[in-house]
């Protein structure tokens, strides 16, 4: 890395590093963000145990794949806005909930499929 913190190199991995690095953050500094990721970790391996589909596969993994992105996306709303302003502001207060708000639809949403998904698998296990 340089002094100012990025990947030698070209410009392809230097977007790779800043990205990669990103995600490292996300890790360390955001409480929910490792919440969301044993989610994920307990999903796959529900989806191992329930031997899904290649199409409920693809939908799991969307599902959380999105829902971690969403995550990462408000938090950097809401380290832009602080940012800009330190003050209360409405319009800062109104786009941060926005993120926030985005960021809760997905997942409720991404919820709903997994119980779309899992629920059938669970019947059928214990019926048989």
């Amino acid at each position: 890395m340089d002094k100012h913190g990025y990947v030698r190199g070209t410009a392809g991995k230097r977007a790779f590093g800043c990205a990669f690095q990103g995600i490292l953050d996300a890790v360390r500094e955001q409480r929910s963000f490792r919440v969301m990721l044993v989610c994920m970790l307990a999903v796959v391996l529900a989806g191992l145990a329930c031997g899904l589909s290649a199409g409920e596969w693809a939908a799991v993994l969307l599902c959380c794949g999105v829902t971690l992105a969403l995550e990462m996306v408000n938090t950097a709303l809401e380290a832009a806005v602080n940012l800009m302003t330190r003050e209360h502001s409405e319009l800062a207060r109104r786009a941060k909930d926005a993120a926030a708000g985005a960021s809760l639809v997905f997942a409720a949403i991404s919820a709903a499929v997994g119980l779309i998904i899992f629920v059938p698998h669970i019947i059928r296990t214990f019926t048989q």
